[in-house]
């Protein structure tokens, strides 16, 4: 069931069907996936560096206030914590991104263990970063927005690269799926996530930053021999600068 908060509506249809538009893009504009790909990145890569970093590091002193966390007494501590959460977002899609591109450099196709880790890995994102939107709704709608598509940018760029990967495995029936996980973290986020402690939309802002920085790396930098468009990258990055300016200097 639906709220009655518009903003939080429309940010979780589009997160949600976040697999479905990519598909649309696919199909409809073959031949520029590359650039949709930095654009993806460079809109994402400045939102994670100059908006979503800093709002991580906003959530440290109420962490802090919070009195059931027997060693988290500490600024150091905390901030250990909350930035090991990057660390660990970055490393486990790593992890994932190494073991599907070696299998696809040899010409092999990777096993279905990897397929479906790789897969409930995605889900279990979608689910934990929607279930995170209707706390950050009843804050600042800019800050939904922008967590939002940040979250979209990921997704996009981490379908592209199942599709590369798994081939046909990746069909219509799995976008479904996924588009499930993300529903049921839209209803657990409702009914349950809001009194979830500071510390778990900390810890998921930074797995989600992590596992995206190395999404924007791999295809940006070839470092998974992804393709890219840099000049696209250079625009949207400078795009999204501008934007976040006016947003916090301006509006």
């Amino acid at each position: 069931m639906l709220t009655s908060n518009l903003p939080l509506n429309l940010s979780t249809f589009l997160v949600v069907l976040t697999p479905i538009l990519t598909y649309s893009l696919r199909s409809f504009f073959p031949q520029n996936m590359d650039k949709f790909n930095s654009m993806a990145g460079g809109l994402g890569i400045v939102a994670i560096i100059v908006a979503m970093m800093p709002g991580i590091v906003s959530t440290i002193p109420l962490i802090l206030t919070e009195d059931h966390w027997t060693y988290l007494t500490t600024y150091p501590r905390v901030s250990y914590v909350v930035f090991l959460t990057i660390l660990f977002g970055f490393f486990i899609m790593y992890t994932l991104e190494k073991f599907a591109h070696d299998k696809t450099k040899r010409g092999e196709d990777p096993s279905n263990l990897l397929y479906y880790t790789h897969l409930s890995c995605l889900g279990m994102f979608l689910f934990v970063a929607v279930s995170v939107l209707p706390p950050i709704a009843k804050g600042s709608t800019a800050s939904l927005y922008l967590f939002s598509l940040v979250i979209c940018f990921e997704i996009f760029l981490e379908e592209n690269g199942l599709i590369r990967h798994y081939k046909e495995r990746f069909h219509n029936g799995t976008r479904a799926l996924i588009v499930g996980f993300g529903l049921l973290g839209y209803f657990f986020g409702v009914h349950m996530a809001e009194n979830m402690p500071h510390l778990f939309y900390a810890g998921i802002q930074g797995i989600i930053a992590g596992a995206f920085l190395l999404c924007i790396v791999k295809t940006e930098f070839a470092l998974l021999e992804q393709s890219s468009h840099f000049p696209t990258f250079l625009l949207s990055a400078l795009f999204k600068i501008i934007l976040l300016f006016l947003i916090f200097f301006v509006f």
